[in-house]
């Protein structure tokens, strides 16, 4: 079904009972409820609607995966968020599920589809002691770590790699959290992302610290010598940076 076959049917359904409605305006009712609920979702991570079902964003871990062209390479995959629905009882009786075919068993059976559930990049923690030895064997050992060995640097203009992506989502929180600033901070063990406005901290995460270089780079190479960035189309960003006894903290605010 298209949005205009849904907008039709929608306005149908709202005419049967009462509402004076028609078909365009059942569009931008579509159009608004999709928002809404986008909205809802990158916010709360979780939306119930009644007599339809939830709607739950979901981390799946960074994993290696194979090259879907059969070259026997593989990629990493960041951490990724992805969307589940839970139909209601009511949707489940409705659309019921048809048996499915021999030949579509074989090919299903034939190329199982195996989900591994690794663990995030970003380490949640609140507070992160990073002056002891204490503190360095409480680091999460299984904590993806983004890298990168050897003199070839074509990830920092490849702009479909992983790290790409990852560095692409790090930005994105801005306009999640509300944020009109980014800080990149280096520590003994552990490397800050802490997001920040007028009204003081949004949000914080924490990354491996032999992930901070790589994306540091990465940031830089995306800006350019004008060290300038420009964001969702509409918010133009400044970089800056200063050494540090761990580093290079890059910091980016809106301008």
């Amino acid at each position: 079904m298209t949005k205009e076959k849904f907008a039709a049917q929608l306005a149908k359904e709202m005419r049967a009972q009462g509402f004076r409605i028609n078909a365009p305006n059942a569009e931008k009712l579509i159009i608004a409820l999709a928002k809404s609920m986008g909205e809802g979702l990158a916010r709360d991570r979780k939306l119930i609607v009644s007599n339809f079902g939830s709607f739950e964003v979901v981390k799946y871990g960074a994993k290696m995966i194979q090259s879907p062209r059969g070259d026997n390479k593989k990629f990493f995959m960041p951490p990724t968020d992805v969307m589940k629905w839970h139909p209601s009882g009511k949707i489940r009786q409705r659309a019921v599920s048809e048996e499915v075919e021999d030949d579509e068993y074989k090919k299903l059976v034939g190329n199982p589809v195996e989900e591994i559930d690794a663990p995030a990049v970003f380490i949640q923690k609140e507070e992160m002691i990073e002056t002891s030895e204490s503190a360095k064997s409480k680091t999460d050992p299984y904590a993806v770590k983004v890298t990168y060995a050897g003199k070839v640097k074509s990830y920092l203009s490849d702009d479909h790699s992983p790290i790409s992506k990852f560095v692409k989502s790090i930005l994105s929180l801005m306009k999640t959290f509300g944020a009109d600033k980014l800080e990149i901070v280096p520590g003994k063990i552990q490397t800050q992302i802490l997001y920040s406005n007028v009204e003081g901290m949004k949000n914080q995460k924490v990354l491996p610290k032999d992930s901070h270089a790589v994306i540091i780079q990465k940031i830089e190479a995306l800006a350019g010598s004008a060290n300038e960035l420009l964001l969702f189309g509409t918010d133009r960003v400044k970089l800056s940076r200063k050494l540090t006894p761990f580093g290079y903290q890059l910091t980016i605010v809106k301008i």
